[in-house]
């Protein structure tokens, strides 16, 4: 046991001295004072080429956060941010906030992750993500029903997604872009549930009665004339006169009017009429078949 104490300290002594990591703020100030503005690819690609040791670094992912906030613009963050003092970076276990994050996937510095704004009255709203962009995002916390990632993130415009569990990321990619897209009538649904969302700030999948016109009058012009009249309309989706719309019926009295819904649907349902029946039920459905002749 000695022994083993003796060469633990003889080792010790022997290892080269480390210096302690300087303060986050020294580093970041290191980092910015270094910072060089591009003008084009290619004397971005130079700038890149130049300092390619410091991202393989100790301090390269710090450099990468700084350079896109600062592409960004520090106002134009701040601005982006529902709580402009909330640390970026978690100063106990080093992870990034939810609004980096959307900053170097998506180009802004939001913290949600649905599609779109959603406003909750009284001049507050929340806003999500305005456009699809070129890598998606999907996150374990929505199984658990902490976040809410919208359909944007979840078909990007390439087949490569980041991978969010509760302690790491990871990526996930397929070799055809058709992966990412959803389907013609997955894309009039999702557009519709958008819509629907605005008004329905909590997130329930509920809106009052009262949100119904302007929810309406927001649908894009390909429901304009195919809809029935407001008190009609208001019947169909309120029948047992609740005063709430719910997301379910909305989508029932309006999705099948879409000029292009009927045929998708037909297809659909003739879709999943053709596979076949797992072997016990296709031997049930025989079975009552003969019972029936």
């Amino acid at each position: 046991h000695e022994r083993r104490e003796e060469a633990a300290e003889e080792a010790a002594e022997a290892a080269p001295e480390t210096a302690d990591p300087p303060p986050l703020h020294e580093a970041v100030g290191a980092i910015a004072g270094a910072a060089a503005e591009a003008r084009s690819w290619e004397e971005t690609r130079a700038l890149l080429s130049a300092r390619a040791s410091r991202l393989r670094g100790g301090s390269g992912a710090l450099g990468f956060l700084c350079s896109v906030l600062l592409t960004r613009g520090l106002a134009l963050v701040a601005a982006e941010r529902d709580d402009g003092e909330a640390p970026l970076l978690d100063p106990t276990f080093g992870h990034c906030a939810q609004e980096a994050l959307s900053l170097m996937l998506t180009g802004a510095a939001v913290a949600h992750l649905f599609d779109g704004e959603r406003n909750l009255g009284g001049g507050f709203v929340l806003r999500g993500i305005r456009a699809t962009p070129p890598v998606g995002l999907l996150s374990e916390l929505e199984a658990l029903r902490y976040v809410e990632v919208g359909s944007r993130l979840k078909c990007p415009s390439s087949p490569i997604w980041v991978v969010a569990s509760q302690t790491h990321y990871s990526i996930l990619f397929a070799t055809s872009a058709s992966a990412a897209a959803p389907s013609a009538l997955e894309a009039l649904e999702e557009e519709l549930q958008r819509r629907f969302a605005e008004f329905d700030g909590d997130g329930q999948g509920f809106v009052s009665i009262e949100a119904l016109r302007p929810l309406v009058s927001s649908l894009p012009p390909e429901y304009s004339g195919v809809l029935p009249d407001y008190d009609t309309l208001r019947k169909e989706v309120d029948p047992d006169s609740l005063l709430i719309v719910t997301w379910d019926a909305f989508q029932r009295a309006t999705l099948p009017r879409h000029p292009k819904a009927s045929a998708l649907l037909s297809a659909a349902t003739a879709a999943a009429a053709a596979v076949p029946l797992p072997t016990a039920d296709a031997d049930a459905a025989a079975a009552a078949a003969a019972d029936a002749d």
